[in-house]
């Protein structure tokens, strides 16, 4: 069909999420030394236009602010270099403590950086 097939797009998503991570203190070397796990519990991705082998394309990606104790990321993929869009994306991730449980309070790691955003001192949530 000489298009990227459908389930390489979650991939992509990871590795904006991977790259957000990063920047702001959230990447899963974090979570793993304060003893927590974030799944992905939901996925959402609209297809917009097909991306081509061999097609270079840009991901963006937003963490976005919610009073619930997850994690929201939004994410844009536009092929390049016309920018066009080829698909949007959501995911959720809850967070798990060592043992599994659902976290129902942000745990202090969180409350932190929470704070530091909330401040300003973490930028957008943009990379």
């Amino acid at each position: 069909m000489g298009v990227v097939w459908h389930g390489h797009y979650p991939e992509f998503l990871e590795d904006g999420r991977a790259a957000i991570g990063k920047a702001f203190g959230l990447d899963y070397a974090d979570f793993h030394r304060e003893g927590l796990k974030a799944p992905v519990v939901r996925l959402e991705i609209k297809y917009i236009s097909p991306l081509v082998l061999g097609d270079a394309f840009v991901i963006e990606a937003d963490l976005l602010w919610t009073e619930a104790v997850r994690l929201d990321h939004e994410y844009r993929i536009r092929r390049q270099p016309d920018g066009r869009f080829v698909a949007e994306a959501r995911t959720v991730q809850l967070l798990l403590d060592r043992d599994d449980r659902v976290c129902l309070f942000w745990p202090d790691y969180f409350q932190r950086l929470r704070s530091r955003w909330r401040l300003g001192l973490m930028g957008d949530g943009h990379v």
